[in-house]
C-alpha cells in the first residue's frame, strides 16, 4: 500500500467520524425535543432500543419484527 493510499484510508476515517459526530448530535437533539413536547418518555425509548437491539443485524423494517407500528404512539400522544 503506498503512502497516498494509507493517507486517503485516513481522510475517509476523519470524514466517517464527522459524519457520525452529526448524524448521533442530531438523534440526541430530535430525542430531546420529542421529551420535550411529550410525545415519548425515556422510558419508552429504552424499552424500544431494548426491542430493536434483539434484533438480527440485517433485520431493519422494525414494523414487521416487532408487530407493531412504532408510530402509533406518536400519533396516539398529544402534544
Amino acid at each position: 500500500m503506498s503512502l497516498s493510499d494509507t493517507i486517503n484510508i485516513y481522510a475517509q476515517i476523519a470524514d466517517l467520524k464527522e459524519i457520525d459526530y452529526r448524524n448521533t448530535l442530531t438523534i440526541v437533539a430530535l430525542l430531546e425535543l420529542l421529551e420535550e413536547k411529550g410525545f415519548i418518555s425515556r422510558n419508552q425509548l429504552a424499552e424500544r432500543m431494548g426491542v430493536l437491539d434483539q434484533l438480527p443485524a440485517l433485520a431493519v423494517d422494525p414494523v414487521s419484527a416487532t408487530g407493531a407500528n412504532p408510530h402509533s404512539e406518536l400519533k396516539n400522544a398529544s402534544p
